[in-house]
């Protein structure tokens, strides 16, 4: 039995590749965060220039009120922007490890068949519940992946409606909080 140099490095180079877009795609998605963090802080330091030309204690009242009041929703924004981009991470690193997961199990499949063919006669029964076990466990395998996805899909809708409804709340809370309220004059009760 020969073997040649390739068919020991291609797994080798298969693995070094997978690093190489492995590496590719968490700096993709660092230099994404990255970019949106450098927005959401401009978009937060922006408006300190507009307070600091404030010419009175009530100009600076009106304008705190008209600059806080989108914040709920720039920071619904910015949640989902997150979210989006860890969700896209995911994906790709998921898409990845089910490429690998499925070329795995066809090398075994083929080592089985392989090993199976090359068996000594009246080892026919042995190769048969060998290749049983393995197809079982394969089916195991891939049943266990597709509960594991539905649960992982509930659970990211659970937490997006819930982060919608929480930010939702939030703003409606501070948009009533933030109204102006009337004021009293002397001797006079609201």
């Amino acid at each position: 039995m020969t073997h040649s140099t390739t068919s020991h490095a291609a797994p080798k180079l298969s693995g070094s590749a997978t690093l190489q877009e492995l590496t590719k795609n968490s700096t993709q998605g660092f230099e994404k965060l990255l970019q949106l963090n450098m927005a959401a802080t401009q978009a937060f330091f922006g408006p300190f220039q507009a307070l600091m030309g404030a010419k009175n204690a009530q100009s600076l009242r009106e304008l705190q009120t008209e600059l806080l009041a989108p914040l709920p929703n720039k920071y619904a924004a910015e949640s989902q922007h997150y979210q989006l981009l860890a969700e896209d991470s995911s994906a790709k690193l998921n898409k990845m490890f089910q490429s690998k997961l499925m070329q795995a199990q066809k090398n075994i499949s083929t080592l089985v068949d392989n090993v199976s063919s090359a068996a000594p006669v009246g080892t026919q029964a042995a190769s048969a519940f060998l290749k049983n076990a393995l197809t079982a466990s394969q089916n195991a395998i891939q049943s266990a992946q597709h509960s594991a996805s539905q649960a992982l899909q509930q659970t990211e809708s659970s937490l997006t409606r819930v982060t919608t409804q929480t930010i939702e709340a939030a703003g409606k809370a501070f948009q009533q909080e933030a109204a102006p309220q009337p004021r009293a004059r002397k001797g006079q009760a609201l």
